[in-house]
């Protein structure tokens, strides 16, 4: 169990060394199989450290005591309403954005591997129709997980 221990270790101090170097790699990369290389060094050693913190233990759950309970006054669970309106906000935000991003990068010509990258914004050439659809699908989302929101009643 011991040499278990130090490999989480090591593979932990590894992983803190490998991965931000893989991530700024992938933001600089100049193909996909340049990306694609650089995120696997980012996921592999992240993953070998949970699978070895299992292993050995070090997540281990039944250890741990039950975290105070507070009453905060709000309600126990949600309605059947509130969830289809929440999914509808998420479905529109996620969905519009990816369709959003996807005829973005198709116009200006990128690969969709360069979306990722946040020192090149995508923001930075949208056009006036794509940022009304931005601005649209953040006030339908916004305005969904509000109604969602406030048709919560206290029981």
């Amino acid at each position: 169990m011991l040499a278990l221990d130090i490999l989480f270790l090591v593979a932990f101090c590894v992983a803190m060394i490998i991965g931000p170097i893989a991530w700024l790699r992938m933001l600089k990369a100049k193909n996909q199989s340049a990306y694609l290389k650089n995120i696997a060094w980012f996921v592999l050693p992240i993953l070998t450290v949970f699978a070895l913190g299992e292993l050995t233990g070090a997540f281990d759950q039944q250890n741990l005591s039950p975290p105070p309970r507070v009453d905060t006054g709000a309600t126990e669970g949600l309605s059947w309403v509130q969830v289809v309106l929440l999914s509808l906000a998420g479905a529109t935000w996620i969905g519009g954005g990816s369709l959003l991003w996807f005829r973005h990068t198709k116009r200006v010509g990128r690969p969709w591997w360069t979306v990722m990258n946040p020192l090149k914004p995508q923001f930075r050439d949208f056009t006036s129709k794509e940022w009304a659809v931005l601005g649209g699908l953040a006030v339908v989302a916004l305005s969904l997980g509000a109604v969602a929101i406030n048709l919560g009643t206290p029981r």
